[in-house]
Parts: C-alpha cells; structure tokens; sequence
C-alpha cells in the first residue's frame, strides 16, 4: 500500500481526471475508505452527483484508476488515492459532508478495518499524535491476542495495511518509537520478510518485558556467525565455530551496534546470507528483537575469535523473581553494563566455558526457601558462583558460598536517585573490575539498628506521584520504593470488608438475582419479592439513620466532551460522584416527608411542582415523575 507516496506519473493522472467534475468528485469521496463497496458507491453517487445515471458507477467501478477488484470491492491505486483525498481535505466544508457520509456506510466493516480508515484519515490531517495512539491500540491488541493463530492472522491484516501509516509516523516530527515497536513485533511474529527499521533519531531498544513475553517460543534456529572484516557471514548450523539460537521465525531482524564507535544498525539475518558493514570493524555486538545479545569479533586463518559470544553479565533468578530481576537488568544496563537473565533451578549444570564470565545471582526469600527445600550445595564451575545481591541481608546464605561476596539491594533498585542505588553500581564496578567490594550493610548490623521511620519519605512520594509533571518512568520507581516500604495508597493493598449476612429468605432470592442465566422477567420478580420484604440491598433503600442509603461512584477527573462537529466542545471537570443506583420511591420519599417541598433552598430558580404518583409504586424502583 503506497496510498501515502505519490509518485510524479499520480500526479499526471489526477490533473486528467480533474477535468471531469462529477467523477472526479465521486472519486475524491472514495478516495477516503481503503475499498470501496457497490452499495457505498450507489450511494456516493446519489448523494454527491444526484444528476447523473447508473452508467457513472460502472464507469468508476472499471476505472483505471482502480488498482484492484472483485465482485465485494474494489481498491483504488495508492498515490492516486492520496492526492484525491488531499484535493478533497483541501476544502473543509466538502470534506466535512464527505467524511461524516463515511462514517456512516462502514459501521458494517470489522473493527480493525474501521481502525484503518482512522488511521488514514490520522494521517491526511497530519495529526501525529492521534496516529500514534492507534498504532499503539493495534500493538496492544496483538499482545493481548492469546491465541497465536488469531495473533498471527492480525499481523498479516497489519503488515498489509499499515505499512505506510508505519512510515508517515516514523518521518513525523514527533518520533516513531510506537511504530518501530508495532513494526519490529510483526516482524518477530512473522519473519522479517518485506520488514524493515528505519533509523531514527530515537533508536528502537529492546521490547519492553510485557511485550517480549507475549512472543510464541518457536522452534529454535541456530546460525554460525563469522565476523571477517567489513563483512558478517551467517553460516548454516555445522559450518562455523561458533553458533547462536534464535526463538524467531527466519528470516529475523536484528540489530548490530559498531564496537567502538556505537553506530547501531537493523539488519536482515538468515542461514547463508552475509550482512554487509560500513568499515572494517574488529568487533560488534549484536542484538536481536527479543533482547539477546552476543559480542563478535574478528576472525581470520590466524586469530581466533577472543570473545565469540558474550553478555557483560549473566544475572540469575527464579522464575517467581522475573520482575524484580528486569528492574535489576534495566538498572544495570542504563549504566553501560549489559545482562543477560537467566532463569535457573538450582540444578547442577555442566560446565561450560561462557560460564565462567560473571553471574550475579537474585538471592531473594524465595531462592532461600527453594535451596533449603532443594539441600543443594553450590558446586564449583557452575553458574551459582559470583555476586550475591540479596533483598534481605538476614537471609542465610547458601552452603558453598563462603567465598562469594554478598550486596543487600533492599531499596536500591526502586529509586535511582537513592545513594544505595549509587553504592550498588559503586560495588558491581569494583567488583567486575575486580576489586573488593564492601557492603556496609551486614546481617549483624541490621540486627543492631533501629528501624529508620519511613514517613516522611512515603509522604514525600506521594505528593511527588501526585504531581502531574511526574515522568511515567519516575512514577514506576516510585511505586515500586512505595511496595518495598508498604504502600499505603487505597486500592492495592489489604482491606477489612464487612460481610453482610441476609435472612435465608432474602438470601435464596439474592443468589438467584446473581446468577447469569437468570431471565429479566424472573430478575423482575425477585425485586418485587424483595421490596416486600424491606429490599436490604445498599443503595436502594434507607441507612440505620432512616436517610436515603446512596452507593457513591466516583468520577474521575478529566476531559468532557459534548456536542456534534462544529459545535463539539471540551470541558475540564473535576473529580464527582454519582449514584450506582437511581433513586428510588423508599429514598425520595425522605426527601418529601423532611419538607423538602416546604424549603425554598431547594427550589431557586426552579419551577416548584407538587410530586405525583410514581409509574411504579414498589419502594425499591426508580421514582418518577
């Protein structure tokens, strides 16, 4: 789909078709839908050339400017399509009458094809933003996409019809990270075939780890990858000395990243095919989508590759522990320290020669718990030695530890600003550089001190949460340093709930109201049933004081908007509550019994009626009138 790259032969064509009005007109409005419908098409020409006869829709229908059809549609050529849509865009009040009459004749059409539409029309109104937004729906409905045959099937409706939204958004002035995601997620789900990663001013990282999660573990690829000079060869399996493993479809994108100099580059990568590079480099690292990384370097009939494929540092953790081990690794790596995680068991594994490069290891209560379960010794020449970064130092340590060097990280990895953040990336420095590291922090100490009043800083934590100018990125911190110190804000801890017990009778009528495949009819019944006998359900009826029980919704603060086209307009209301329920004949009878029709407070400005007899008398139904 080119629909926004016209090229200098669309332009000839559209100056051609300029000269007849009523096509050309009709053929503005369908410019706007990405296919264009026999019963659209009738209409579009009833409407925006009611003069002319049938004849002009079979003149359209088979027009060359159609790029393709069949007997449902018919799509017009792209470049062509973009510059009839800006004619049309060009004059507001047309373009106003032609897009509401679109609007109304794909109400029948998929949600995603209406997405498109959007998303097109995002595009010709330049509006970056709302564009971004979109890409960002789609991207998110593919993750949440649990079946992976459904998944598959929307990255081939969105590699198909996107691909220039994808470009617009990448050449606007506000970034593409959005679409490079969306764009890069498609490819790891179907091969990097026809893909590709523009560079940008932002570079694409790695996928955030709730969107590599999502990605299928497919067969695992391995590649043999030799690094001569200016030229990356990609080896079938058995044809080279050093081989990686891919979880992707082939071929896969990856990214290589120049050593030194950080220039970083998207590349195609399949068995057999060689990467090209700029210069001769003597070493690279290479990433792929998923966020493996591997450090290459050159290789000739003389020297053997030194560092064929290698992580900085392997930081290992228990499955349970994966969050915490992210917000570790993202640390770390903000920090110029790559890692690689690696969930482990506590099994001994063989020894291999990538493990002796340094391991951190997560030695949280549950790792603790899982050893003494387990009775396991850490052996030497496996990947238990190194670092242990520990979230409570009176945790004991593992047997076979005694000449591992331990840093308590409580706290150090929620704030980045926290000077035990700053002495935790002091140790691992020291350490990797192979110096001795010192934890202040040690089991006997913290026995013996006071536990520091966490007050103030929670205060302080919250009025900053508050603050809207707050990055999401420091918002995260915060709520993860407000989890480690007990978060106090309602809604996401513990809560004391009062359990309300109802009479059998009422009870047996409550359990029936909740069942699914109760009927409205018979949901009818049981609230007739229970207005007789004084409905206890909160929000229908009375409290122990005898004033009206409201069951309060908040509303959150935000933008209102009303109104229809020209007239729409947007407020910014604060937050306020509503009735969950409406009130009802019981409630509103307080209301007249107090005097309320007695108290002018009540009736300023208003025209003061005397209430008449509900539609429906029950005391539990809605008042009226």
């Amino acid at each position: 789909m080119s629909w926004l790259n016209p090229s200098p032969g669309d332009h000839d064509f559209v100056e051609k078709l300029s000269h007849d009005k009523d096509s050309f007109h009709l053929l503005q409005v369908a410019a706007l839908v990405p296919r264009i419908e026999p019963l659209f098409l009738r209409n579009a020409r009833c409407r925006f050339a009611p003069n002319s006869d049938i004849e002009l829709e079979a003149d359209i229908w088979f027009h060359s400017v159609m790029h393709s059809r069949n007997p449902r549609a018919v799509v017009m050529r792209g470049g062509v399509a973009r510059l009839l849509a800006q004619q049309l865009f060009n004059n507001t009040e047309a373009y106003t009458k032609a897009r509401k009459f679109c609007e109304e004749h794909i109400r029948h059409w998929l949600a995603k094809d209406r997405l498109e539409q959007e998303l097109r029309l995002c595009a010709l109104n330049d509006d970056d933003q709302a564009l971004q937004q979109g890409l960002r729906r789609i991207l998110k409905t593919l993750a949440k996409t649990e079946n992976m045959d459904q998944r598959r099937e929307l990255a081939r409706w969105a590699k198909g019809a996107l691909p220039a939204l994808v470009s617009h958004t990448l050449n606007s002035h506000s970034g593409g990270e959005t679409a490079q995601y969306l764009n890069a997620y498609l490819a790891a789900l179907l091969g990097a075939t026809g893909f590709t990663i523009q560079q940008s001013k932002d570079q694409l990282s790695e996928f955030p780890q709730w969107l590599n999660d999502t990605l299928e573990q497919t067969n695992t690829h391995e590649i043999d990858l030799l690094l001569r000079p200016g030229v990356l060869q990609c080896l079938p399996k058995g044809q080279g000395k050093h081989t990686i493993s891919l979880n992707l479809p082939l071929p896969t994108l990856v990214k290589i990243t120049t050593d030194p100099g950080g220039h970083s580059q998207w590349h195609n990568m399949w068995p057999g095919g060689n990467i090209f590079l700029s210069h001769a480099f003597q070493s690279l690292v290479l990433q792929t989508l998923t966020g493996q990384r591997y450090r290459l370097t050159v290789t000739d009939e003389n020297v053997e590759s030194t560092s064929p494929f290698s992580n900085d540092i392997r930081l290992v953790y228990l499955p349970e522990d994966r969050e915490q081990a992210s917000r570790i690794k993202a640390l770390l790596e903000a920090n110029n320290i790559k890692v690689q995680l690696i969930e482990d068991d506590f099994q001994e594994k063989p020894a291999k020669k990538q493990q002796s490069l340094p391991v951190l290891r997560l030695w949280t209560e549950l790792a603790y718990k899982h050893w003494s379960a387990n009775q396991t010794e850490l052996p030497e020449n496996t990947n238990h030695k190194g670092l242990l970064l520990t979230t409570d130092a009176s945790l004991p340590l593992p047997t076979g530890s005694n000449e591992t060097q331990v840093l308590n990280i409580a706290g150090a990895v929620a704030d980045t600003k926290n000077p035990q953040t700053e002495k935790l990336l002091s140790n691992i420095q020291d350490w990797l550089a192979g110096k001795s590291v010192t934890d202040e922090t040690t089991p006997e100490q913290t026995d013996k001190t006071t536990p520091p009043d966490y007050h103030q800083e929670i205060e302080e934590l919250l009025v900053e949460l508050n603050n809207p100018e707050t990055t999401p990125p420091r918002r995260l911190a915060i709520g993860d340093r407000l989890a480690e110190l007990g978060d106090p804000r309602p809604g996401v801890g513990v809560t004391e709930i009062e359990i309300i017990e109802y009479p059998p009778e009422v009870q047996v009528l409550l359990d029936e109201l909740n069942q699914i495949e109760t009927t409205p009819p018979r949901r009818l019944e049981i609230g007739d049933h229970l207005a007789k006998m004084d409905d206890p359900r909160p929000g229908v009826g009375l409290d122990e004081r005898g004033l009206p029980d409201i069951d309060w919704q908040i509303i959150p603060a935000g933008e209102f908007i009303y109104g229809k086209d020209e007239q729409q307009q947007t407020l910014e209301l604060d937050n306020f509550y509503m009735s969950r329920f409406p009130i009802t004949n019981k409630q509103f009878q307080c209301f007249i019994d107090d005097g309320g029709y007695e108290d002018e407070r009540w009736w300023q400005a208003m025209e003061k009626l005397r209430p008449e007899e509900s539609k429906w008398p029950h005391p539990n139904r809605p008042k009226t009138d």
